[in-house]
């Protein structure tokens, strides 16, 4: 007799926001931030330029619970993040903030094929971006996307223009912000299923850390 249950994916970013295991059933499980590495991340600058910086802002603790199958707004099963990017360029050209979000800790406790075709990130900023994973400005995935190849060193976002700072731009006192929204969320669709007492779906306590790293590069 098969019993069908709502896999579990464990969502982990870095130096913004780490979660890390505190609870577990056979069916659900539940992560928290460690206060200890929810950091700033600053991004390097070429010639180690003091006229130009960016720095992402974790914004604080985060808790996600339940994280199953589900649209990406919905707030018990799927995972979202704010993250504030601040910046400034007092250069006479153009800058390009670049952002790369790398997988490492990856760990698949069952064997079989991943449908990572249903776990799907986005990056919005912008208008309304908070308020779904295709408001605003999309920067990176979508409502379509799939995450890539889960290995170690997988780039799920690769060297990404997430702003281009104007020149002449706020001061290293006085910097600019924006707001951006990282969401991690499986399928609402997706049916895998396991049986009995045994946990036999693939997709089922997947766990990674996502990290992230940048630059900021005269356009």
């Amino acid at each position: 007799m098969k019993e069908r249950d709502k896999l579990i994916i464990a969502i982990v970013a870095v130096a913004l926001i780490v979660i890390v295991v505190v609870g577990a059933t056979y069916a659900y499980w539940q992560w928290s931030s460690n206060t200890a590495q929810r950091t700033n991340v600053a991004f390097t600058v070429p010639g180690s330029n003091s006229m130009m910086g960016a720095t992402l802002n974790g914004g604080g603790s985060a808790t996600v619970s339940n994280l199953a199958p589900a649209a990406c707004t919905n707030s018990t099963y799927a995972f979202k993040k704010a993250v504030t990017l601040t910046y400034y360029n007092q250069m006479p050209q153009a800058a390009d903030i670049k952002a790369t979000l790398t997988l490492s800790n990856v760990s698949q406790p069952h064997s079989g094929t991943l449908r990572l075709s249903n776990l799907h990130y986005s990056l919005t900023t912008g208008t309304n971006a908070g308020n779904s994973c295709t408001s605003g400005t999309v920067v990176a995935g979508g409502s379509t996307s799939a995450f890539p190849a889960f290995t170690n060193g997988t780039k799920l976002l690769d060297n990404v223009t997430i702003k281009t700072a104007a020149a002449n731009t706020g001061t290293a006192s006085q910097p600019q912000s924006a707001t951006y929204y990282l969401w991690i969320w499986i399928d609402s669709e997706d049916n895998g299923s396991n049986t009995g007492g045994t946990v036999t779906d693939p997709m089922q306590d997947l766990s990674f850390t996502l990290t992230w790293t940048g630059s900021m590069v005269q356009s």
